[in-house]
């Protein structure tokens, strides 16, 4: 899970990475979705207008839907 005021433009940058499935979502049930019918496997999510118990949510519906590991070959220089 990746938290950003730019979400569009981590998704972009995050899925030019082999391996990588990033997507966002502002709901729990978008979470569940996308993990079950995109592989996703970062969540991109932008904290504007969001509570932290809300993000914390988000969080555990990307665990709990079975979210993939990232790919060993990720590195954080590589997002830059």
């Amino acid at each position: 899970m990746f938290i950003t005021s730019e979400t569009a433009l981590a998704v972009w940058k995050s899925c030019q990475i082999t391996g990588v499935r990033a997507a966002s979502a502002a709901e729990p049930a978008e979470v569940y979705r996308a993990v079950q019918s995109l592989g996703m496997n970062l969540l991109v999510v932008e904290p504007a207008g969001k509570s932290i118990s809300w993000i914390k949510q988000l969080a555990g519906a990307f665990r709990v839907s079975g979210a993939p590991r990232a790919p060993e070959t990720l590195r954080v220089e590589n997002l830059s």
